[in-house]
């Protein structure tokens, strides 16, 4: 059982909520990562004040680094994904958690502003024009528009939203908009291609000759 007076913690103080706890926060563990992240989440909900039915936090992947592996759920609500919500625990080599971070909206919160009746959407071909009319602003569009519902948390909004993906040429981009399913007014937009000079070396024959070369490369996340 996680005893928060025996970890480091740093509170969320709108919503007096654990944001990011550290520690030796667990017993070792088994299992795969997701199975051990989920364990020790139903174990520890109360003392994190999740507000979330872990039934709502979606596995969304594991990362790993050398001496550890984080495991990401998403919050969900009525089974929509919701920006920027999420729990992430963190797991040593020895299979205990020593960090959490809780991102998730609190359930009376959600309820409050979004559990009513729904406002009436605009239809998805009337979205699909504001997008390319955006992408047009930009460029030429150059892939397909990926798009996906989402609710939206940030800025202190709860809203209602599409999240869309693109890219364009001429000049070459990478956007991700997010837009309010209700009016289609552009909540946020992201430009998310993004460019780095680096260095390369290239041998030009077996008596190990480098010529070193300046060039630009793009990363696209």
């Amino acid at each position: 059982m996680l005893d928060l007076k025996k970890a480091n913690v740093r509170w969320d103080r709108e919503n007096y909520v654990p944001k990011k706890v550290s520690g030796t926060l667990s017993k070792v563990l088994s299992g795969t990562p997701q199975k051990m992240a989920r364990s020790f989440l139903k174990q520890s909900s109360a003392a994190l004040k999740l507000s979330a039915p872990l039934r709502d936090l979606q596995y969304e992947k594991t990362t790993e680094s050398l001496g550890s592996r984080a495991v990401l759920l998403q919050q969900h609500y009525r089974r929509i994904p919701i920006h920027g919500a999420w729990v992430a625990v963190h797991i040593d080599k020895q299979n205990r958690v020593f960090l959490v971070k809780n991102d998730t909206i609190p359930l009376d919160l959600l309820d409050k502003k979004l559990g009513g009746k729904r406002p009436k959407f605009l239809a998805a071909r009337t979205i699909d024009g504001i997008i390319k009319k955006r992408a047009r602003e930009h460029g030429t569009l150059s892939t397909k528009i990926d798009k996906e519902r989402m609710i939206y948390a940030r800025k202190g909004s709860l809203l209602w939203a599409w999240k869309a993906k693109f890219g364009t040429k001429d000049p070459a981009g990478s956007w991700v908009l997010f837009i309010d399913r209700a009016t289609g007014h552009i909540i946020e937009e992201r430009f998310v291609l993004r460019k780095t000079i680096g260095k390369g070396v290239v041998y030009l024959n077996r008596k190990w000759q480098p010529n070193f070369l300046s060039f630009p490369e793009v990363l696209s996340p």
